[in-house]
């Protein structure tokens, strides 16, 4: 054999054992791949979960309000002679708030409208003393009663005015505070026009914001716990008087009315923080850090042959750590508690003991 034949024999069998050796690697390789063991998963911690009735609290920030609004005028034209109160000033019922003074005009006006009553008695008077003498004829009579008649309809309008009257004293109508007042000390007032509002506190009146989503859990008769934010009182609870299913414009939420007895000592125009306590609902109790949220909505995950499957959830109660939520959730099932967040839906996953 020569020396070219021994290099071509070595040269074929160098190429054949290199591609037996790519072969096996290969299939080595695809092995591996193919192995459950080198899948991707992740360790995560369970818990069963648990269906039960839950209650909740719908949180929700309101106004304090006076039950009723009482207005305070003048019969008659007046002028104010003593104001004893001013604006935000707590009144109680029958305390003398202001002294009106008779206004000028109008005792005029009465003065002779008293006058002319009297006067016409005589003419009538005359006139019937000449008829007797047929020094007069009955025309001239039946325009005198007639002058008469007119002369005590506009008495009897002018006392009704006041004219009547050198002045008045105006007492509060209820216990409360003074919401507005639009006039002073010296001030002329126009009959009938109100110079002063007053807020009753016998009774207050809370108008709560509620999300529309969430109007359909709030009804009449449903505790409610409210607190100044402020801090400055007790919490006081009370009870929703009636749920009123209109957005409002501005602030785009639906308000929810709930009347305060006197004893609750609110503010009137002070902010308060409401806990609207909520009905008992079946759903799932499971811890808060379940539960994860993005742009679908809320979900968690649920293993299932050590498989995560997500979940899409409805959060019904949330009180901070414990959520009680609703869906296709399988109650045999645990769900993922820890290491959730790196899940996504069929991974495979190890629970951890």
């Amino acid at each position: 054999m020569n020396k070219r034949t021994v290099y071509l024999a070595s040269t074929l069998f160098a190429a054949i054992f290199a591609a037996s050796l790519v072969s096996n690697q290969s299939g080595r390789a695809h092995a591996q791949s193919t192995d459950p063991q080198s899948k991707q998963s992740a360790q995560v911690v369970v818990k069963p979960v648990q269906l039960k009735s839950m209650g909740g609290t719908l949180v929700t920030y309101g106004d304090v309000a006076a039950g009723t609004v009482r207005s305070v005028s003048s019969a008659s034209a007046a002028s104010i002679t003593t104001l004893n109160v001013m604006q935000g000033a707590a009144v109680k019922r029958g305390q003398i708030i202001a002294v009106l003074g008779g206004d000028p005009m109008t005792r005029l006006a009465y003065e002779q409208a008293q006058t002319s009553v009297e006067q016409t008695k005589e003419d009538l008077a005359r006139l019937l003393e000449l008829q007797t003498s047929k020094l007069a004829t009955q025309t001239q009579v039946d325009v005198a009663r007639k002058a008469k008649a007119d002369a005590e309809a506009n008495l009897v309008a002018q006392r009704e005015l006041g004219g009547d009257r050198a002045g008045q004293i105006i007492k509060a109508p209820v216990d409360g505070v003074v919401l507005s007042l639009s006039a002073a000390q010296g001030d002329r007032l126009q009959p009938g026009v109100p110079f002063m509002q007053i807020g009753s506190t016998e009774t207050l009146k809370v108008l709560l914001g509620v999300d529309p989503a969430d109007l359909r859990s709030v009804r009449p008769g449903l505790t409610v716990r409210l607190a100044e934010l402020s801090g400055a009182g007790p919490m006081v609870e009370a009870k929703v008087a009636d749920v009123y299913s209109v957005v409002d414009p501005k602030t785009q939420l639906a308000n929810v009315l709930v009347k305060i007895p006197a004893t609750a000592h609110l503010t009137p125009g002070s902010r308060v923080r409401a806990d609207i306590v909520l009905p008992g609902q079946d759903a799932y109790e499971v811890p808060r850090q379940a539960v994860l949220t993005d742009a679908d909505g809320s979900y968690l995950f649920q293993v299932v042959s050590n498989v995560a499957h997500r979940v899409a959830v409805k959060k019904i109660v949330d009180n901070g750590k414990i959520v009680g939520v609703t869906g296709a959730i399988d109650g045999a099932k645990p769900v993922v508690v820890l290491g959730n967040y790196e899940l996504t839906e069929g991974m495979a996953v190890r629970v951890a003991q």
